[in-house]
């Protein structure tokens, strides 16, 4: 059986919430499901902190309708959602030049040893993609132990979707940690 499941996260604890189970040959990560799980856990936040809340979600939410959705006009929900690794994302990557890394850091504020991040907004055709919305890009070295088919260990890339605004540079590990907010992170298990 597929489920659907929505965290709503506040420092220092988190719960699921929006749990729907679907029938065993249910596709998980589609659109629906991360809009589906979005609404039930908004729908259980007090009304006061939904417009506060960020919404999160792996490379599965990073569908042109579950964004599309986040920012319907009127709906004001900032999202931070990961971000496919297309070939044009990995060539713009590639065009970023060495000076606008700049360090990553974790939620507490401290430099994150062997990460960067950097702005690929205006390196993209992001016309289809909701309007405002931003593509940062994190680099980092791999850790010791990880199975990468290149024996050098290059860099690995993550990128998000964004339309927060509150940081001048995309200097921190996701720009989710820009401000204190409630975390609402859907994601789907199978």
């Amino acid at each position: 059986m597929d489920v659907a499941v929505a965290r709503i996260e506040q420092i220092p604890g988190s719960h699921s919430v929006g749990r729907k189970a679907g029938p065993g040959n249910a596709g998980s990560n589609t659109a629906a499901d991360h809009i589906t799980a979005t609404r039930l856990a908004l729908a259980q936040m007090p009304e006061a902190m939904r417009r506060q809340a960020l919404i999160r979600a792996d490379s599965g939410g990073g569908t042109h309708e579950f964004l599309a959705w986040l920012a319907k006009r009127g709906r004001r929900l900032q999202y931070s959602v990961g971000f496919t690794m297309t070939d044009d994302v990995q060539d713009a990557i590639g065009k970023i030049p060495a000076r606008a890394w700049t360090p990553a850091y974790h939620d507490d504020g401290k430099v994150r040893d062997g990460a960067w991040v950097a702005e690929l907004t205006g390196l993209l055709d992001l016309a289809y993609w909701p309007k405002g919305m931003r593509v940062i890009v994190r680099k980092e070295r791999p850790h010791p132990g990880a199975q990468l088919p290149d024996r050098r260990q290059p860099p690995r890339h993550r990128a998000i979707g964004t339309p927060t605004a509150a940081c001048p540079r995309p200097t921190l590990v996701s720009a989710a940690s820009c401000s204190e907010r409630s975390t609402l992170s859907s994601a789907l298990h199978g």
